[in-house]
């Protein structure tokens, strides 16, 4: 569980760097863990 939360969090925080540097990237639908 804790994994999956680390691996979320990572992704989100990519996610805001590359929407701040470049155009918005495209939003994927929330997977259930």
């Amino acid at each position: 569980m804790s994994a999956y939360i680390k691996v979320a969090r990572l992704g989100e925080a990519a996610a805001l760097r590359a929407c701040g540097r470049s155009r918005p990237p495209l939003r994927r639908p929330a997977r259930p863990p």
